[in-house]
């Protein structure tokens, strides 16, 4: 029997990882005389494999088009509007447009909605401020979480509805406002604020002789801004104390808003590094570093009441420690150390719940500190 004088090969390939409809190659193989000349029809150009997760952009914008990236004014009796685009920037084609969109937390506050459209990325975010809203709810926080459900990966983006005054920057009080530096070794200072502005700068005045503060930047996905001082005293700073005075400015638009912060340095020799309180034995094991063959005086603080009459030496590598005996009624909550023209100070971890800043004896004078091996106590 004679050959056809042609043969025709259909082949349909489908991606079994993704559903039909949305990947589609078809190949079609027609032979001629011998000769395979080859026509690919492609309908869709589709991957074989899942590209990286990588997590999805999100782009927030409000109705007149301007982006929104931190607080947005709201007054009562006006709807906001927050148009929310998420994609993914390689797939240009739309192969994987396949996202999930939540406005966490959620009907926060109340009225507000979502709808989202989840094949397009595309969804919209509305609120309508009543009377009252303004006293209810002068500030509202809302995480926008954005995932691409088929690829993997998660993108979170902060938006603040403000009614009213708008926030202000605020300083973390985790800072401490006296802050001792080591002499020739750098200190890192990080200075936190929370805003939920979308430009955070913090900058300082009359800074310490040689110290730098670092520029701010933000911490992904949180409205939290840091800035880092680093100083390195000389030795001609010994003792010497400066007042610096840092501000933090956050902006939204046309409106500033800022907060400030003061924190003394002081570059000393002497450090206290150590003041526990062991409730069980009642001790008090103090440690630190300072100025070599000298000797350093311990006593409650602020006061400066004396904790012991035992001399406290600083070793050749510039170390000294004490344990001590005093009762519980007189834990310091702080202890205060002195050699020279230099003190320091530090809180006792842990303190007993009724610790003092001074003896608590029914006479001061009955208050003896420690000597020759007599533990420090009311006498």
């Amino acid at each position: 029997m004679r050959e056809p004088f042609f043969q025709a090969r259909a082949v349909l390939r489908f991606p079994v990882s993704r559903p039909l409809g949305k990947s589609l190659v078809a190949a079609l193989v027609l032979g001629i005389g011998g000769a395979e000349p080859k026509l690919f029809i492609d309908g869709v150009t589709a991957a074989t494999t899942k590209p990286d997760p990588v997590p999805p952009t999100v782009e927030i914008t409000a109705a007149d088009g301007s982006s929104v990236k931190g607080i947005v004014a709201v007054k009562e009796g006006e709807t906001v509007t927050l148009d929310i685009k998420v994609y993914d920037p390689r797939d240009t084609q739309g192969l994987y447009h396949d996202f999930s969109l939540q406005a966490l937390p959620a009907n926060t506050p109340p009225g507000a909605s979502l709808a989202f459209n989840a094949l397009k990325g595309l969804g919209r975010y509305t609120w309508t401020a009543v009377e009252g809203d303004a006293a209810r709810y002068p500030s509202t926080t809302i995480t926008f979480v954005a995932s691409n459900t088929y690829l993997g990966g998660t993108t979170k983006q902060q938006v603040t509805l403000s009614l009213g005054d708008l926030p202000t920057p605020v300083f973390s009080t985790a800072i401490p406002t006296q802050q001792t530096a080591e002499v020739g070794k750098r200190l890192k200072f990080p200075l936190t604020v929370s805003s939920p502005s979308s430009k955070v700068r913090i900058k300082a005045s009359r800074l310490p002789p040689g110290a730098t503060l670092g520029p701010t930047r933000k911490t992904p996905n949180t409205q939290q801004w840091t800035a880092v001082l680093k100083w390195k005293p000389k030795a001609k700073h010994t003792g010497h104390s400066y007042s610096t005075t840092f501000t933090a400015i956050g902006k939204d638009g046309s409106t500033a808003l800022q907060s400030t912060l003061g924190v003394t340095f002081t570059a000393a020799t002497l450090l206290l590094q150590q003041a526990r309180w062991n409730a069980d034995s009642s001790q008090l094991t103090v440690a630190g570093k300072g100025p070599k063959g000298q000797s350093i005086s311990l006593g409650f603080s602020p006061g400066g009441t004396a904790l012991t009459n035992v001399p406290i030496s600083v070793d050749g590598q510039g170390l000294w420690s004490h344990s001590l005996q005093v009762e519980a009624v007189n834990a310091p909550c702080a202890v205060q150390a002195r050699t020279g023209n230099q003190t320091a100070t530090l809180a006792v971890d842990p303190a007993p719940a009724a610790c003092v800043a001074t003896p608590v004896c029914t006479d001061p004078a009955q208050w003896h500190p420690e000597d020759s091996g007599a533990p420090a106590q009311c006498m």
